[in-house]
């Protein structure tokens, strides 16, 4: 691929379209990265929208353009369908269980199909793991603190593992998609790489799969600062991307 992207004069983009779970750049088998020849698009679950059929994400442009006291003016005066917040939650962004199957069982099959898949395979691709237990018990605490901040000594004493390997553990959920780490809002750029971050999982769905919780609970206006944060206001609770304004004003309205 890399002669053919080479030899090709003028060069022409879109020829080749390589997909996969996997974040290319971390697996030690891969020996050429393109550099300089590919471009990388990361594809999240699916939000609210996007299942909707709306062709974008969330309402970023209009947001970002206005006062955060006009936020919510603009979510309500936007068309569509209502949805409680938890059946948007447990519906989540993965394609086949938010489309496909039907009720909560059939989700949890193919959830649990997922997540050996995730750790079997897709896991042990990316960097040797000898204790997949580990992995499964951090995953599930990781999804029970969602929207907190991220103590990784406070995790290893939790679940049971060195805090070397909660940091080890994280890193690799993070590089396979699977945690997001929402920086610190400060004024100062270099304050915003020490403060502690906070966790989220990119699909809510599994997050609450991995939990072991029926349905979603907790405080509603943490819930739906993490969506206004994460989607623009979706009902959908992941997304790495979110600008410094937003992310202050999530910051504010958890506190």
């Amino acid at each position: 691929m890399k002669r053919a992207v080479d030899l090709d004069t003028p060069r022409r983009r879109g020829r080749f379209v390589l997909t996969g779970s996997a974040n290319l750049l971390m697996l030690e088998r891969i020996s050429e990265s393109l550099a300089g020849r590919a471009a990388y698009v990361s594809l999240w679950p699916l939000t609210r929208r996007e299942r909707l059929g709306g062709g974008r994400a969330g309402l970023w442009t209009e947001l970002l353009a206005a006062r955060f006291s006009r936020w919510m003016d603009l979510l309500r005066n936007q068309s569509g369908p209502k949805e409680d917040w938890k059946d948007a939650v447990r519906r989540g962004g993965f394609p086949v269980p938010a489309h496909e199957l039907k009720d909560d069982a059939e989700r949890s099959t193919w959830f649990n199909g997922y997540v050996q898949t995730f750790l079997e395979r897709n896991l042990r691709v990316l960097r040797a793991v000898e204790n997949l237990s580990d992995v499964r018990r951090l995953m599930t605490a990781a999804c029970l603190r969602i929207g907190n901040l991220l103590n990784q000594s406070e995790l290893g004493r939790d679940t049971g593992i060195v805090q070397p390997q909660v940091h080890r553990f994280l890193n690799l959920l993070e590089a396979s998609y699977q945690v997001v780490r929402l920086p610190g809002y400060a004024v100062n750029r270099t304050l915003r790489l020490i403060k502690s971050p906070k966790i989220y999982w990119s699909d809510p769905a599994l997050a609450l799969h991995l939990s072991g919780e029926a349905e979603p609970r907790g405080a509603p206006s943490k819930i739906l600062s993490s969506a206004i944060c994460l989607h623009g206001g979706t009902l959908s609770l992941a997304a790495p991307k979110c600008s410094i304004g937003a992310r202050r004003a999530a910051s504010k309205s958890t506190s």
